[in-house]
């Protein structure tokens, strides 16, 4: 009988501590936030300083003619042409060492002459 009250209690132990883990809520990483959007015109062309990002990944670069330059020892430009019309997604900054930003690029049409 002594044997049985034991193991009842350690049962009893077993549930109650794993009680607290059943009812914690999942941790879960807060949303990202949207990626910056740069709109340009066919034809036109859009700059933005990305600070020390070097490099860029676009998932559709036919939509545009793309250029890195170097404004000043701690800037870089992103700069895009629209060549046709469409959206892509741009990742500015491809060494995992440096900072890098992703922009959702809309290519617009012409503007219509007057």
């Amino acid at each position: 009988m002594l044997r049985f009250a034991a193991a009842a209690a350690a049962a009893a132990w077993c549930l109650a501590s794993a009680a607290p883990a059943a009812r914690a809520q999942p941790v879960t990483d807060p949303p990202l936030p949207p990626p910056s959007r740069i709109e340009v015109r066919v034809g036109e062309t859009a700059e933005r300083h990305v600070g020390i990002a070097v490099g860029y990944r676009c998932d559709d670069p036919s939509l545009l003619q793309i250029e890195m330059k170097t404004r000043t020892e701690q800037t870089n430009a992103f700069v895009v042409t629209g060549v046709k019309e469409g959206t892509t997604m741009c990742r500015v900054g491809t060494d995992p060492h440096r900072p890098s930003v992703v922009y959702e690029v809309r290519v617009l049409p012409r503007r219509g002459r007057r």
